[in-house]
């Protein structure tokens, strides 16, 4: 995950996702709840504080299904942190789309069991 000092204190997607990404808004508040609560020790949690922490991250009403400020800032740390990754694993910069893509499908298959 990101440092808050790389976020520029604005909405990345006020009006919602870009076409593209629009049908897998469950989805992608689904990863990002997933991964907040494994990133917090819950092993003592109980039912009532699980549903406290998934509400702080999701508002059914929202375009993108986040909450505005806990569940979409979490987003863009998780995105700040994925840039992160991979600026430091894909050095030298790539210097074409096809470059980027070649090397990133390298280091995808190379970190994620299969």
């Amino acid at each position: 995950m990101g440092r808050e000092d790389d976020l520029e204190g604005s909405t990345f997607f006020p009006g919602g996702y870009p076409e593209v990404f629009r049908e897998s808004k469950e989805f992608i508040a689904g990863l990002v709840v997933e991964a907040e609560l494994r990133r917090l020790d819950t092993e003592h949690y109980s039912s009532r504080d699980f549903e406290r922490e998934i509400a702080k991250l999701l508002d059914v009403n929202s375009p993108t299904r986040l909450s505005e400020t806990a569940g979409m800032d979490k987003a863009n740390l998780y995105a700040a942190g994925g840039f992160d990754y991979l600026e430091e694993h894909l050095q030298p910069k790539p210097t074409s789309v096809q470059d980027f893509l070649l090397r990133f499908h390298e280091m995808w298959s190379r970190r994620v069991p299969a």
